[in-house]
């Protein structure tokens, strides 16, 4: 269970570390200092995008799974955060702003771009995965401390952030991309396919320690089909221990039977 608590808690924790609180906490900040008059208009559209979004995310991990979705959506906020940060930094006039308005426009878009990766992707589907990830007696326990790792990671971004942006200002976004670029490799390497299983299921997969690169081809069959392999093995080692038993039955029989002779 250690493994998958550990997991849960880094999934939540890494739901904050894409960034995505930092555009809707600090967002009419972020975008009032890009040039944009009114800074609120954008905010509102950034909720919008969100919402949409998420509307879609359902049918995105219906069709795609677990992996594949979260994969990609870290690929794609990664790229966005880097553009986002590379613009901010060297294309922005943060002293006069609105002499470089195209700058500006190119970072409203990769934020909208980011906003609907990350609602597609990460804000709706680590909290499906983290409710699957634990077999009933645990559950309560690993979802308590894996939302514990969500807000924790929450009140420490909201701190933080303003310090940090007044040091390294846009290269912030560097900071969020190396951690969902990192979050890419967390799930292809350590986060099991659930997609279109049972609860049982995927608790067997994690118990029988299934590759994580090659859990969406398995099958409960393989299960059964482990199960009679082990069984014939069992069975191949009660006959040759019954042979072997025989055998010195006859050998006792036969030294007896000289020694009876003699």
């Amino acid at each position: 269970m250690a493994y998958r608590t550990i997991l849960g808690m880094v999934l939540q924790a890494g739901q904050q570390l894409t960034g995505a609180n930092f555009f809707f906490y600090y967002g009419t900040t972020i975008f009032l200092a890009t040039g944009i008059d009114n800074s609120f208009i954008t905010s509102i559209i950034l909720g919008s995008v969100n919402v949409a979004s998420t509307i879609i995310g359902l049918w995105v991990v219906k069709t795609f799974g677990r992996r594949y979705a979260l994969m990609a959506g870290a690929a794609w906020m990664t790229m966005c955060l880097f553009v986002f940060a590379f613009v901010g930094e060297y294309a922005l006039d943060r002293i006069d702003p609105k002499s470089t308005p195209t700058a500006g426009k190119i970072m409203i878009a990769f934020t909208c771009l980011f906003i609907a990766a990350f609602a597609t992707t990460w804000g709706p589907i680590v909290w499906t995965v983290t409710a699957e990830l634990y077999p009933a007696r645990y559950r309560a326990l690993g979802i308590a401390l894996a939302t514990s790792s969500n807000w924790l990671f929450n009140f420490l971004i909201s701190f933080f952030t303003t310090f940090i942006t007044d040091s390294i200002h846009y290269f912030y976004g560097l900071v969020f991309g190396g951690c969902t670029a990192a979050l890419f490799f967390i799930v292809y390497f350590f986060l099991i396919e659930s997609k279109d299983r049972s609860l049982e299921e995927i608790d067997t997969m994690y118990v029988q320690h299934v590759n994580p690169i090659t859990s969406a081809k398995w099958r409960p069959a393989d299960l059964q089909v482990d199960g009679e392999a082990i069984e014939e093995g069992n069975l191949r080692r009660s006959r040759t221990h019954s042979t072997a038993s025989e055998e010195r039955r006859r050998e006792v029989e036969r030294y007896e039977g000289r020694y009876i002779i003699s």
